[in-house]
């Protein structure tokens, strides 16, 4: 597999290897994914809506969202942690760093 990104080889590698090292994706289940979404993206993590009630977070633990959601009193319905697929490998690669985390 290559991954190119505006010119850039960003990666060479088998798709084992690429998703080997990369981050775990958590999928949660809550009637408040919005305010969860932002309470996460603010401590620097990726969220993407998946359903309006469902997000894929990568770049924190399960723990953390399930702390940050008690927190806030969020209620989690769902939750599960997976191994990332490519396009994931692909989104974090090319993906603009975010505040806490150096350019590539």
């Amino acid at each position: 597999m290559v991954i190119i990104d505006r010119g850039h080889l960003l990666a060479q590698s088998t798709l084992e290897e690429l998703t080997a090292g990369s981050q775990p994706v958590v999928r949660v289940r809550t009637p408040r994914a919005a305010q969860l979404a932002e309470a996460l993206r603010g401590d620097g993590v990726r969220v993407e809506p998946i359903a309006p009630d469902h997000l894929e977070i990568t770049g924190t633990t399960s723990e953390r969202v399930g702390m940050l959601a008690a927190e806030l009193g969020i209620p989690i319905l769902e939750s599960s942690t997976g191994a990332a697929s490519l396009e994931d490998v692909f989104f974090q690669l090319t993906s603009p760093p975010t505040e806490q985390e150096p350019a590539r």
